[in-house]
């Protein structure tokens, strides 16, 4: 089992444990859906069991002027996981589909992303590559804003956010550190690592000796 399906079945768990009946459970109030992520055909890839169009989950959302929501595709559904490039949606602010189009030269599995107003761009992490890309979400283009070193073992980029200069700052669950670029990106300098709070849930697994 790779990392990925160790992640989704991880959270699985959690969400199960969370929707268990009690006396104290969480009250959500009333709750409405937003938006519902269209069925899409995989940029350079297929969905799970050869279907020619298929829907995905998400992890990461973002909200951008005046209300455009982004959230891009995890790459997997309920019946497994997707190949090819990541996929961004695009809504207006009443939940509205505006666009969907590929993230090119991304893995399938995107998570967390940020809107960067210098650039008017996404910068979306790459969970899959250990790449942060860059993304203009009106002319749809895609570059590189940021690789992930290996100091550990394969990184795993999840979550970014900026400080009041503009410098980005990228959370690497699998090796536990905090990667720092300027705005421009480029390579990324290393900030803050605490080995205790690395995803040890979602390592490669390691081969059984005898």
């Amino acid at each position: 089992m790779n990392r990925f399906w160790r992640h989704t079945a991880v959270l699985g768990i959690l969400f199960a444990g969370l929707a268990a009946p009690s006396a104290q459970a969480w009250d959500r109030g009333q709750v409405e859906n937003f938006a519902t992520i269209p069925s899409f055909t995989p940029s350079g890839g297929a969905c799970p069991n050869d279907a020619i169009s298929c829907t995905s989950d998400i992890e990461g959302v973002a909200v951008g002027p005046h209300g455009t929501v982004y959230a891009p595709s995890f790459g997997f559904n309920s019946d497994g996981a997707l190949s090819g490039n990541g996929e961004l949606f695009v809504f207006a602010r009443d939940g509205r589909l505006v666009r969907h189009f590929p993230v090119a030269g991304s893995s399938p599995h995107l998570i967390g992303l940020v809107y960067q107003q210098s650039s008017k761009s996404l910068l979306i992490a790459d969970l899959g590559a250990g790449k942060v890309w860059k993304v203009d979400p009106k002319k749809q283009t895609t570059t590189l804003f940021m690789t992930a070193p290996t100091m550990t073992s394969t990184p795993g980029l999840n979550a970014l956010t900026f400080d009041k200069t503009g410098n980005v700052y990228v959370s690497d669950s699998f090796q536990g550190i905090i990667w720092q670029t300027p705005p421009g990106g480029g390579t990324p300098r290393r900030g803050i690592r605490r080995p205790i709070r690395t995803t040890y849930c979602c390592r490669p697994p390691t081969t059984a000796r005898h």
